[in-house]
């Protein structure tokens, strides 16, 4: 005596295998396309890096290039207007060192300010981790 109920089953048993290779082929292609996306996205972003550094660095040139450019124009209208090169170029070395002056002041202001407590206490809290943050439940 032969049961239907055993064909059926056996019917069953290689399509929930195929079905499970199929799954199993679709996630590996997925995974495939994914990663072939992120190499991807790796390598334009290396490329945007290094063209960014690259037009940093050009950017910087030119700036000097003009610098020297006005520096040099202020040079030969201060000559014209007083007559004489050498006051010239002496009166744009004075007016170079004020400046340089004014900024090695602003730095070094800017460096008193970055000791004070309160500036010290929120980098600290800047440079903490997540998890020490949320272990000292948000107080630095």
């Amino acid at each position: 005596m032969t049961t239907d109920s055993s064909e059926p089953a056996a019917d069953a048993a290689p399509s929930v295998w195929a079905e499970l290779t199929q799954l199993a082929g679709s996630a590996r292609a997925l995974l495939g396309a994914h990663g072939r996306l992120l190499g991807a996205e790796l390598g334009l972003a290396h490329r945007a890096l290094t063209g960014l550094l690259a037009s940093a660095l050009v950017a910087i040139a030119l700036a000097v290039a003009l610098g020297l450019t006005v520096l040099g124009l202020l040079g030969v209208l201060l000559a014209g207007w007083l007559h004489s090169w050498p006051l010239a170029l002496a009166l744009l070395a004075l007016l170079q060192m004020l400046l340089l002056g004014a900024a090695i002041a602003a730095f070094r202001c800017c460096l008193h300010w970055l000791s004070l407590p309160a500036s010290r206490r929120a980098w600290a809290g800047l440079l903490q981790t997540p998890r020490a943050t949320e272990r000292t439940g948000g107080a630095p």
